[in-house]
């Protein structure tokens, strides 16, 4: 772990020089520079150009791109819709929205309504003071013991720097709608109650154009709206569920095949949801931009060479996985030859005095979730694979070994380790030496880049 300085100006430019400073510094060569996973901004595709040009390689190449950020994106597409960055923006909730702010987070739904309630209830000591007293008054009135020992609870708001935090907002108000609806309910008697005319009893038309916005009919949330709201945080906390150990380079395609698979499982799915149009639109949002930033994935090597040098996927993966878009296969496979023929097939073959045959089996955890079960796939070797074998690479694409983690009951956890353990057969010398293979060297590489 490398500490860079805080960069005061976010220019690309400024980034990269930052960057190459704390190297020079600390002496790291360039040969030891590999690859660098950012988020997606601009200025990070800057940052590598200068980077790259300083270094002696494409900084583009070297450009990985954090999964968890794509991921996030894709999420607020759902939620927000197209312009989703100018409502992330104003997720602090720290100050009160502007009526035009307030009005474009209605038009986005149940979320957005329930965003707005929240909002006004936070940054008003009246509604927090009031909204604690009904959840107090539910309290009070508890038949048990357990349920009379709660404390009232605060209302979580979203906001631009937390994963999964609208999540949480709708999760902690479907656990508070009954104290949610009670204080509207409350606090609307009591501003009836101020602003009523001393003469006619009546709140007057000029009073009921100032009511306080939570108050106004367009901004409640009906039991349509709470119905929806219970088949969004439905959906996220599947997602949620799915969260785990999963920060391993070769994870990003799979991830990118899973999501975009189960996205057009819920495009079906979408016809039982309350609002049935709400959720097929925000699901083909989200689906377009986790396909956007998948189509992006050529623009490195490192992805599909992590793929390819994983001893349970190899090729067989792609081959099977992408069957109907063989262009794309080829794409890849040129990609890694690439990277095979420009830095690892003519490094020279070391040797080490040490099999290693003594050392157990490492165990494989078992998985049980979406993620891991579509991580599965059977391996498939063409019986013709053995006649065109031109080079290590080549060979070792199809010399596999049960110990590769393709017999469905789980993958290597050091996949490193895999790749070594299926050439010793093949790489073993009558002397008692192996080699210390350049297909090794380059599985290292790849697949010990992090995809966040």
């Amino acid at each position: 772990m490398i500490g860079v300085p805080e960069a005061h100006r976010h220019f690309g430019s400024t980034i990269g020089g930052e960057v190459l400073d704390v190297l020079h510094t600390l002496g790291v060569s360039p040969e030891k520079i590999g690859y660098f996973t950012l988020d997606n901004a601009e200025n990070n595709d800057t940052a590598m150009e200068v980077i790259g040009a300083e270094l002696g390689f494409d900084g583009r190449l070297r450009r990985g791109r954090c999964f968890g950020h794509t991921i996030n994106l894709s999420a607020k597409a759902l939620l927000f819709g197209k312009n989703a960055d100018a409502f992330e923006q104003q997720l602090s909730g720290a100050e009160a929205l502007s009526d035009t702010e307030y009005a474009r987070w209605r038009k986005r739904g149940p979320v957005g309504k329930l965003h707005n309630i929240v909002v006004d209830v936070r940054i008003s000591h009246r509604l927090i003071y009031l909204f604690k007293e009904v959840q107090r008054d539910e309290i009070d009135r508890a038949t048990t013991l357990k349920l009379r020992s709660k404390k009232p609870l605060k209302l979580i708001i979203d906001n631009d720097t937390r994963w999964l935090s609208q999540l949480y907002m709708i999760r902690r108000a479907l656990r508070l709608k009954t104290s949610i609806e009670l204080l509207l309910i409350k606090y609307k008697a009591q501003w009836e109650d101020e602003n009523r005319s001393k003469k006619t009893g009546q709140v007057t038309q000029a009073k009921l154009a100032k009511k306080p916005r939570i108050l106004r009919d367009e901004n409640q949330l009906t039991d349509k709206d709470w119905e929806t709201l219970e088949g969004d945080g439905h959906m996220r906390r599947r997602k949620q569920g799915w969260t785990g150990s999963y920060g391993n380079i070769w994870d990003v395609v799979l991830g990118y095949e899973l999501l975009l698979n189960t996205l057009e499982e819920y495009k079906q799915l979408a016809a039982d949801f309350p609002d049935p149009e709400h959720f097929r639109i925000g699901i083909n949002l989200a689906w377009d931009k986790l396909d956007e930033y998948y189509r992006r994935l050529d623009e490195t090597p490192i992805y599909y060479t992590a793929m390819a040098l994983h001893p349970a996927y190899r090729w067989d993966w792609f081959d099977e996985t992408w069957a109907h878009k063989p262009s794309w296969v080829e794409k890849a496979k040129e990609m890694v030859a690439d990277v095979w023929l420009s830095d690892y097939a003519h490094l020279e073959v070391r040797t080490s005095s040490s099999r290693g045959d003594d050392e157990p089996p490492a165990k494989r955890p078992r998985f049980f979730n979406p993620f891991e079960k579509n991580s599965r796939l059977p391996s498939s070797i063409p019986p013709y694979a053995a006649a065109i074998v031109v080079d290590e690479y080549q060979a070792w694409q199809t010399d596999r070994e049960a110990s590769d983690g393709n017999d469905g009951l789980g993958l290597p956890d050091d996949p490193a380790k895999g790749v070594h353990h299926s050439i010793q057969s093949t790489e073993w010398l009558g002397g008692g030496e192996l080699i210390w293979s350049t297909t090794l060297s380059s599985g290292v590489d790849q697949l010990s880049v992090k995809l966040s």
